[in-house]
């Protein structure tokens, strides 16, 4: 929705909403986007302050946007029962760590100038 109003604040985006004609606010109001943005601005901000309490790494914004790619109800259920949003947190946290896990490996394999080096060929003098 930045695209539609910038940084505007709610007045100036009421101000502007205002403006539209009625087929043009209607138009905007059923679009997937807005309900996208609605959707994560209102689940977002209370799930990731729950998540942040509850998660002693830096991923509260990870494992928040993975809560979100869930269901309404499934939203509602994290925000109404701390043990169910432990526990999503905890699984979700393990995920990530075994995502990171997978990815350290392959990345050593990449051909970066830092990773030809260790290859042993030169010790980094040809390559």
């Amino acid at each position: 929705m930045e695209e539609l109003f910038g940084n505007a604040d709610a007045g100036e985006i009421t101000g502007m909403l205002l403006k539209m004609n009625n087929s043009s606010l209607l138009k905007l109001l059923k679009s997937p986007e807005l309900k996208s943005s609605v959707r994560e601005a209102s689940f977002g901000r209370q799930l990731y302050s729950l998540v942040e309490a509850l998660d002693d790494t830096a991923d509260a914004g990870k494992i928040t946007g993975m809560a979100l790619e869930n269901e309404d109800s499934a939203l509602f259920e994290l925000l109404d029962s701390p043990e169910k949003l432990n526990y999503y947190v905890v699984e979700a946290t393990r995920v990530l760590k075994a995502a990171a896990a997978t990815e350290e490996p392959s990345a050593a394999t990449t051909e970066g100038p830092a990773e030809r080096t260790t290859r042993g060929c030169c010790r980094g003098t040809c390559c």
